[in-house]
């Protein structure tokens, strides 16, 4: 078991923000590249259907997350 240090760490950038992740979040990125977690995906929506995927997630009663795809 990955065991999160009790202070912040590594940096992180994505679309050149910079962030700083936490040490649960550290760890929780370990154990995804080990392949050891794997997020609950309760349903995938198109970017056209935004509307129904908020209206999903205000119902409050979601087990997993909510997706949204973008098609190319």
């Amino acid at each position: 078991m990955v065991q999160p240090s009790s202070r912040a760490s590594k940096r992180s950038s994505a679309a050149g923000a910079s962030y700083r992740l936490s040490s649960w979040e550290t760890a929780a990125a370990e154990l995804g590249r080990q392949g050891r977690y794997t997020p609950r995906i309760e349903q995938t929506y198109p970017l056209e259907r935004i509307v129904d995927a908020h209206a999903h997630a205000e119902r409050g009663r979601t087990r997993g997350k909510i997706v949204i795809c973008q098609q190319d």
